[in-house]
């Protein structure tokens, strides 16, 4: 366009101002406002749960006009934080972002000329190459073969006995020789691997294999809690009888509050093998805040806002929004500004391209959204759903049952003091002592350069991915990410340093690119989810992973142990 169009300026009429249609060749700062300015849209607004818990699980009318008001308040609040750190996120050189390293190397790879060697290929050809092949590829997980995104090989062989399936499915059990091949399940929810350093890949795995390997089948099969009547793994909440909690049954309709006469005259919430130690180690996770340059207080706000509104769900949401939104989006804002600092782009022109971007898409997103809640049937109800649909709102379940936890019910009923989950509270003390611990190690052994690798925060927060992430996502993406950023990084370092990140943005882009064409031409306006085969199921085939083991327990599908 810079050789077309005229480069004369052009007069606005009666003032002083002028302007081109023609501002010089594109370039790669230009690029990066423009890529500030979409990325604003890539971020779901955490305000927008509200009105899915609202509407669709607590089945509340809302008003519309508080709601939208309430998602752009979160979403700005975040550049009035993003001020406050700047000094310390920004300025520093000690602080570095591999989110950054990626993106930039998209950019010189699009825009600096790079001399092609013979018998090989520029860093722009790979990107076109790998996008184009992730792209083709997406079709197959995404539309044709959705049960390639968990290939649990297991339950297919033992196909009656729940304990296999439960040591199998990478879906609802422990995943047991199961992974995908489906990019988005291996980046989703934790992560892209490639552009992760390979010390957070292993101390991240280590706290996931703590918990879902050691602790959580030995409190299951110890049945810890009456773990048995419930699945292993499980976000849903449940009651005395190994059925889902109903929720509506300890509800105050008219108030919209929770009802303790019809609580105790119910039954008291029982959670999963799993989620019970999850909670117990966000509990230690908590004695840390700083988590890789990572600012996470919504554990704290979880509690906070559940002892001081308990049994008031809309007040919890609304207090744990401000309270954690905002940082959220300001960590956002920080990443780009860090972006800017390395780019050298005026910091005023990045500042507006996000006021302008976060004000976009926030609109945008919640219009969708709103449309999309009231003309999808069935929506966020799985078991309704037509088979092979996409809008089974895992995300939003987890956050409806943590409401549940810490709003509804409140943290006093579950945990600490009346709870019978009260124990966990020492967590509390053993993240504290692991991390004087650790710090001991580093000071007492100070040459060792492999103990300061290791983070207790990370390790900590390993396994809450889950929920909603499975344990199929964690073991494909520690899998990619040590292929490629150890051994790949250790024998092929040239190849790595001028390919790793641009692959990432690649397959990142050719699946967006299809998730964008599949949903958009045929799924959403024609309500084809694929062709109808035993391969269209988007589980792993194990239906008995989430069966109880106690004996007596009655639950649809599930056989009953003698």
């Amino acid at each position: 366009m810079a050789k077309v169009l005229p480069t004369e300026p052009i007069q606005v009429p009666l003032t002083k101002w002028k302007f081109s249609l023609n501002p010089g060749p594109f370039n790669m700062k230009e690029h990066a406002l423009i890529y500030t300015l979409t990325n604003a849209g890539y971020t779901y607004p955490t305000a927008l749960e509200v009105i899915t818990q609202l509407k669709i699980f607590y089945h509340r009318k809302i008003n519309y006009l508080i709601t939208f008001l309430i998602v752009q308040a979160t979403q700005f609040l975040g550049f009035g934080f993003a001020g406050l750190f700047m000094k310390f996120l920004v300025d520093s050189p000690n602080m570095w972002y591999p989110l950054i390293v990626a993106q930039y190397s998209l950019f010189r790879a699009m825009h600096e000329k790079e001399n092609r060697i013979k018998g090989s290929l520029t860093s722009f050809q790979f990107f076109l190459i790998a996008t184009i092949s992730s792209f083709a590829y997406y079709i197959v997980p995404n539309y044709l073969f959705p049960s390639i995104s968990a290939l649990s090989f297991i339950c297919w062989i033992w196909r009656d006995s729940i304990t296999a399936q439960i040591i199998g499915s990478g879906r609802n059990g422990l995943g047991i020789g199961s992974f995908s091949l489906d990019w988005t399940v291996i980046s989703g929810y934790l992560g892209n691997p490639l552009v992760m350093p390979f010390f957070t890949l292993v101390n991240s795995m280590a706290g996931f294999i703590l918990i879902a390997y050691i602790i959580t089948p030995v409190a299951y099969w110890t049945n810890s809690y009456n773990a048995k009547r419930f699945p292993i793994f499980s976000i849903s909440v449940y009651d005395k009888d190994g059925h889902p909690y109903n929720v509506s049954r300890v509800i105050n309709e008219n108030k919209f509050v929770f009802d303790q006469a019809a609580y105790d005259d119910y039954s008291t919430v029982y959670l999963s093998a799993y989620n019970v130690y999850y909670y117990g180690g966000s509990h230690n996770y908590l004695c840390r805040l700083v988590l890789w340059k990572y600012v996470d207080l919504k554990v704290i706000f979880d509690i906070v806002g559940g002892y001081l509104y308990h049994g008031r769900p809309l007040a919890k949401m609304t207090f744990g929004l401000y309270g954690t939104v905002g940082l959220r989006q300001a960590l956002l804002f920080i990443r780009d500004f860090k972006m800017c600092h390395y780019m050298k782009i005026p910091p005023r022109s990045m500042f507006l391209v996000q006021i302008v971007g976060t004000l976009i898409s926030t609109t945008v997103q919640f219009f969708m959204q709103w449309y999309i809640l009231s003309s999808v049937k069935n929506i966020c109800e799985p078991d309704k759903l037509p088979k092979g649909s996409p809008w089974t709102c895992p995300f939003e379940r987890q956050r409806f049952m943590n409401n549940v936890i810490w709003g509804l019910v409140g943290p006093a009923q579950v945990f600490f003091p009346f709870g019978q989950y009260s124990k966990l509270f020492i967590g509390f003390v053993i993240g504290v002592m692991a991390t004087v611990f650790m710090w001991f190690l580093t000071q007492r052994f100070p040459n060792k350069k492999w103990i300061k690798l290791i983070n207790i925060p990370l390790i900590l927060s390993g396994a809450t991915g889950i929920p909603p992430a499975t344990t199929v996502n964690y073991w494909s993406w520690f899998t990619v990410g040590f292929l490629f950023n150890y051994i790949v990084y250790r024998r092929y370092k040239g190849w790595w340093a001028k390919y790793n990140y641009v692959l990432s943005n690649a397959l990142d882009a050719g699946c967006a690119f299809m998730a964008i064409l599949v949903t958009g031409a045929i799924q959403f306006p024609a309500g084809i989810y694929g062709i109808d085969w035993w391969g269209l199921d988007e589980g792993d085939h194990c239906p008995l992973a989430s069966c109880p083991t106690a004996p007596g327990v009655v639950v649809d599908g599930c056989p009953i142990i003698a």
